[in-house]
């Protein structure tokens, strides 16, 4: 009863869904609330407390004691996540805790002005610092949970890229003018003055931050949950029994010991064997936000694209190196240090929002959505945990390195060791399973085909550009093979502009890959009345195993170049399983152009059981069908069709039945060549001459010169001749005597003098033929039959 009541209640406070306007209005407050909450954390924590620290003499455990204390509170998001569901809403759960977080802050102002010990102070100041991060890391599942509610699974990578955008540029610029500061004081002998100027400036970004999370707006929790005791543990064990979810927190344990474990000492081994200035510290800063700046909106882009686990393990490879730089800097040489810190930190930003954003990406969209809070609630307590005891004891074996070698070496010993525990994590980056992630092979073959230009293009087709600018830039990741940018064409294939839908097939086809296969097949199973006969012939030339399938019903599609063109899709897919329905199309008496297809498809697909429906295909009124049979039929060496082609030979205009002629050289016998001749000599163009000519060639087994010979330019052609007659002419006076007259213009006389021959009988049939090029298949096959036995020959000139 008590938890019933309790649910009631909070049905009765909760607050109501956001219009559109009103959750868009919260985003962006959201981002700024980030942002200056970033500039807050800069001065407050990270260098300038570090620097604090060991103004106040604090060794290298009261280093790593800060570091820890923030990171072991989050072990509390456990417990926030649990009790964090039990409210109606999100904000009225989260305010008071960042509020206490801000609050607990205000001491740091005060403690560089107090004549109080050292030691007292560090106390002083650890404890303000646990205290602040008790009270935030309570919150802090219930803030993701409340920016999660608020965003479409396939945009949160891109906010949440845009909000690390806007942070990193507000807080590389508070954070360089923060350097400027200290430094100044720091030469004036004014350090602690510094620091409390430093804090002040802070507090000052974190009341913004405040404001900006109060403006944000409440929605309701879709499924509120009582909590008690046994919630929490279910809440902690849920996570662990995830089958799914289990390999990211072993992700995390092994990364964040790596992440971890030199905590601030990077930051120490600057200021005490580097001796660095703040400013230069600050342009690290500033260094790592270019890379930030330069990359999180791709990032983003990439994750909400191809999924966060493809996209993390990229980074983490990054980030695995990146504490290679700090090996190469040697005390004494400050611009050296600064050169090699400055340039290696463009990679240190750009991997690590990367991670930021993928990590949170991967963690919200394989968590259970019910029990979202609690799962994050885990991994960032796991996080948190493992981020305080790694600096903890990373710390304390810096103090034991210390004793054996110089502290440049056991920094540098150090830092090597991180490099060896971050490379661990890839074992269990390769174990998680994202739902709909890309593989990561396919992932790296897209990002490989980057280019500025396909970048630009992308660019312009996620901004709303005009028609003409968004059909080139369409064009243009098409042409560069621009596979990042499928997602973008997708979306075109719905444009309500036909050329940018047809531009957009186009380039989806030169692509090429299984998405954009995948893609055309989504557009026209889902639009069919938007379908172009440019989206069927792109299917046509990107295999997948659905394409089939997809084009099937556009056979019997109403619109009859829509079913030519699902036709000849088919036959350039070469599956078999499209067989039977071309088949069945190319039985249609009444549309020839859809019997052509179906044909010249089943041609392709090389259906050497559609025989029977192309031999029907012979009689068919319209050339073009004949036609299309004929081709099949010689391609195929359908000789049981023998028959056939010989009465369509007989039934239609010799004219149009070149194809005719040539399959039956393919197929035929020496009987038939009368008729291939007949056809040749009553051709009235030179390209069906020709063809008819080829089918001769092809009875006589000489097809290929006499294919060369045709196609070599007319006035170098005698040449071509005489050089491929050459080593015959040389024992044969007739071809001696046929070539000459041949090259005097007279070929019928040429023809005639080698028809005589008898070494094959054959040729007798050219005698007084007439058709113009004829010699060049009786030369090529008087050159044949001389071969392999040289007495013929002889034989021959004798008598």
């Amino acid at each position: 009863m008590k938890g019933a009541f309790i649910t009631m209640d909070h049905v009765a406070t909760a607050p109501t869904a956001p219009t559109r306007l009103e959750a868009l209005r919260t985003l962006r407050y959201g981002v700024l609330d980030v942002a200056f909450s970033t500039s807050f954390v800069t001065l407050v924590a990270g260098t300038f407390l570090v620097g604090f620290v060991k103004a106040l003499g604090g060794q290298d455990r009261w280093v790593g004691l800060i570091a820890a204390l923030p990171a072991l509170a989050g072990l509390l998001q456990i417990i926030g996540g649990t009790l964090g569901r039990a409210h109606p809403g999100y904000r009225g759960f989260v305010r008071p805790g960042g509020l206490m977080w801000r609050i607990f802050h205000i001491p740091l102002v005060i403690l560089p002005f107090l004549p109080w010990p050292n030691e007292v102070r560090l106390m002083v100041l650890t404890a303000c610092i646990g205290l602040a991060a008790i009270s935030v890391q309570i919150v802090n599942p219930i803030y993701s949970d409340w920016i999660a509610e608020l965003l479409p699974v396939n945009q949160r990578g891109a906010y949440f890229s845009q909000r690390t955008f806007v942070a990193t540029i507000v807080g590389s610029v508070i954070g360089m003018l923060g350097g400027v500061v200290m430094d100044q004081m720091k030469r004036m002998g004014r350090e602690m003055e510094g620091f409390a100027f430093i804090f002040g400036a802070g507090l000052l970004c974190a009341l913004a931050s405040q404001i900006f999370l109060d403006k944000m707006r409440d929605i309701p929790r879709p499924e509120p949950v009582p909590a008690n005791v046994r919630e929490t543990i279910r809440g902690m064990r849920a996570p662990w029994k995830d089958a799914a979810f289990r390999p990211v927190l072993f992700y995390l344990i092994v990364f964040v010991i790596g992440q971890s474990f030199a905590g601030n000492l990077f930051t120490t081994f600057a200021l005490e064997t580097l001796n660095m200035d703040y400013l230069v510290l600050q342009a690290l800063g500033v260094s790592s936000a270019i890379g930030t700046l330069a990359t999180v909106k791709f990032w983003g882009y990439i994750a909400d694209r191809y999924g966060n686990r493809p996209l993390l393990t990229l980074l983490t490879t990054i980030i695995v190196f990146t504490p290679v730089m700090w090996l190469f800097c040697v005390p004494g040489k400050p611009v050296q240090n600064a050169i090699i810190l400055i340039l290696g930190h463009v990679f240190v930003g750009a991997g690590w929002n990367g991670i930021a954003v993928t990590q949170m990406g991967l963690m919200t969209n394989i968590a259970d959505p019910k029990a979202r809070a609690n799962y994050l609630g885990m991994a960032s307590a796991l996080q948190s945990v493992l981020g305080g005891i790694a600096p903890l004891v990373g710390a304390l074996v810096m103090e034991r390195l210390r004793v054996s070698m110089s502290a440049e070496m056991a920094y540098k010993t150090l830092f090597f060791s991180v490099i060896f525990m971050r490379a661990l994590s890839f074992i269990w980056v390769a174990r998680i399973k994202e739902p709909g992630a890309k593989s990561i092979a396919g992932t790296i073959a897209h990002l490989r085909r980057f280019s500025p230009q396909g970048a630009r293009a992308l660019r312009q087709l996620t901004t709303g550009a005009g028609a003409e600018t968004r059909a080139e830039a369409i064009r243009t990741v098409g042409s560069r093979s621009f596979g990042i940018a499928t997602g973008e064409l997708e979306v075109a294939l719905r444009d309500p502009s036909p050329h940018i839908r047809r531009a957009a097939a186009d380039s989806l086809a030169k692509i090429g890959d299984a998405d954009a296969a995948e893609a055309l097949i989504r557009h026209i199973r889902e639009n069919p009345m938007l379908v172009d006969e440019e989206a069927l012939e792109a299917l046509g030339t990107v295999r997948h195993p659905e394409s089939v399938a997809a084009l099937l019903p556009f056979m019997d599609d109403p619109r009859s170049i829509l079913r030519r063109t699902a036709a000849r899709a088919l036959g350039r897919l070469n599956d078999p399983s499209a067989i039977e329905a071309l088949m069945e199309a190319s039985r249609e008496t009444g549309d020839s152009d859809l019997r052509r297809a179906a044909i010249q498809a089943l041609r392709n697909l090389q259906a050497t059981q559609a025989a029977e429906v192309i031999g029907e295909a012979l009689y068919d009124p319209h050339p073009s069908v004949r036609t299309a049979a004929a081709e099949a039929i010689a391609e195929l060496q359908l000789a049981e069709l023998a028959p056939q082609v010989r009465q369509a030979l007989e039934w239609f205009e010799p004219d149009t039945s070149s194809e005719l002629a040539y399959a039956l050289g393919c197929i035929g016998g020496m009987d038939d060549l009368p008729s291939v001749l007949r056809v040749a000599a009553q051709s009235t163009n030179e390209t069906t001459r020709r063809r008819s000519l080829l089918g001769a060639a092809r009875l006589l087994e000489v097809e290929p010169e006499v294919y060369r010979l045709m196609m070599s330019p007319e006035f170098t052609r005698v040449r071509e001749i005489e050089s491929m007659l050459r080593p015959v002419m040389r024992q044969s006076q007739r071809l001696r005597d046929a070539f000459a007259l041949y090259s005097e213009g007279k070929e019928t006389a040429a023809i005639n003098r080698l028809a005589d021959s008898r070494l094959m009988p054959e040729l007798h049939r050219f005698r007084d033929s007439g058709v113009e090029e004829a010699f060049l298949v009786v030369a090529m096959a008087f050159v044949r039959s001389t071969q392999g036995d040289p007495t013929r020959l002889a034989t021959e000139e004798s008598d």
